[in-house]
This record gives structure tokens, sequence and C-alpha cells, in this order.
């Protein structure tokens, strides 16, 4: 059976690196995109199963809006924010509505294998 599809945005490049190489050594299918609009763009191409995405990205369009547009198009995705911010003031901002996880920097790499394998 084939590992899920990631698709990891962050604008923060070698961060950005740093999960997908992780993700890849574990065998899912990874992509990565910089921007908001990139990581929706991609999705359109790549159908991801899970996003993990920053909440403040530069470009305009936030972690939130990414999150919001692609489960729109795929209401199954699971969502994982990666955030440098409280987590508490996310929470706030995504609303009951946006099931999501949300993962604090710095974390280790067991906290997002973790996040990912949950149901």
């Amino acid at each position: 059976m084939a590992k899920a599809k990631v698709l990891i945005v962050d604008d923060e490049e070698f961060y950005s690196r740093s999960l997908s190489w992780l993700l890849n050594d574990e065998g899912y299918d990874v992509r990565t995109a910089a921007t908001g609009a990139a990581a929706i763009d991609e999705a359109r191409q790549f159908g991801p199963d899970i996003l993990v995405v920053d909440w403040i990205l530069r470009g305009g369009i936030d972690g939130v809006e990414v999150a919001r547009r692609l489960r729109a198009a795929r209401p199954d995705i699971k969502t994982i924010f990666v955030t440098g911010y409280a987590g508490s003031e996310l929470r706030e901002h995504i609303g009951a509505d946006l099931p999501a996880t949300i993962l604090e920097k710095p974390f280790g790499p067991e906290d997002l294998l973790s996040a990912l394998r949950a149901g």
C-alpha cells in the first residue's frame, strides 16, 4: 500500500526542505510549495491526502485560507498547521469548522510523524 501524499507549505526553504527529507525517508510522496497560491496550484495537480502548512505565509494567502480552499475541494484532507505563534491564537483564527492539528515550532521529527499517523 502506498503511503499518503503530503503537501508541505512553508515560505522558509530550509524548513520546508527538512520536512520533505524527513517524510520522503518515511516513504511519503511529498511535494512542497512556498506560497499559498503555489500550494493551491500544486494541490490541484498533486491531490494531497495531508496538508502540512505554516500559518503565516508570504504572498497574501495565509495557511488557514490554503487549508479552507483545499478542504472545499477535498473534504477528507488531513490538515496539520506548523507555526511559531501561539497555538491558542491560531485555534481562534481557524475556528471550529476546520479540523486540524497544530504543532508549534520548534517540534521534533517524532511530533510530526505522530501527527501524520494519528487518525
